[in-house]
């Protein structure tokens, strides 16, 4: 069975050389050839810890950008375990959130975007909405940025055809022992990566959380 795997031991070097705090918990993971399974939960378990110091969560949230759904969910599993809530860590986890969206100033004027496409709005009815959250500037800067990041895009096609083998997650075959990679197989049971790209796996609710929504808890 093919596993997509994501190279993981250069950004492990960096942060680790760039902060001494997760230096210290990183260095017994970078000083081994081969990392077995258990090594690869411990370093992700570790990144997730790390993401939730405020000291380290925009620099692990910058270099591991495409496990960062990943880093988020086990916090939440933590945050949950034993059944009750543990208020401590949910605090720092949206502190550590709102560090992240910080970090990422354009995440609203996408999810306007977003919530007119799903709603089916047509052009009258999404320009009125759209005018109604953003200045004028602030509208023509959003689609000069749209506009900028579709021609990305297809540049950004056109180089994956021409070099398959380049991309963060790469497809093998299932491993048991690594060196420097993790695989998809590592992952949270709570996302799942889909043609490269980390997205969370569809949960069904049970009737106790349908009937309460109160027990829920939501990351975004």
């Amino acid at each position: 069975m093919a596993e997509l795997r994501f190279r993981l031991a250069e950004p492990l070097q960096l942060v680790a050389r760039r902060n001494e705090k997760s230096s210290a918990e990183l260095s017994r993971f970078l000083v081994k050839q081969v990392w077995t399974q258990q090594d690869r939960q411990c370093i992700l378990d570790t990144l997730a810890q790390l993401l939730l110091d405020k000291e380290c969560t925009i620099l692990i949230g910058r270099q591991f950008r495409p496990i960062l759904l990943d880093l988020l969910e086990r916090n939440a599993e933590a945050i949950k375990a034993g059944g009750q809530i543990n208020h401590d860590l949910h605090e720092r986890l949206c502190v550590a959130m709102s560090k992240l969206v910080a970090d990422h100033p354009n995440v609203l004027p996408y999810t306007s975007n977003c919530l007119a496409l799903v709603t089916c709005m047509n052009d009258e009815h999404k320009l009125s909405f759209l005018k109604k959250i953003f200045s004028p500037e602030e509208l023509i800067h959003f689609r000069l940025k749209l506009l900028e990041e579709s021609q990305l895009q297809n540049v950004e096609r056109a180089l994956l055809l021409a070099n398959r083998d380049s991309s963060f997650w790469q497809k093998g075959k299932e491993l048991q022992y690594t060196q420097g990679d993790i695989v998809s197989g590592d992952l949270s049971a709570n996302v799942v990566a889909v043609c490269g790209i980390m997205l969370p796996r569809l949960q069904l609710l049970s009737e106790e959380q349908v009937c309460n929504p109160g027990l829920r808890l939501y990351l975004f």
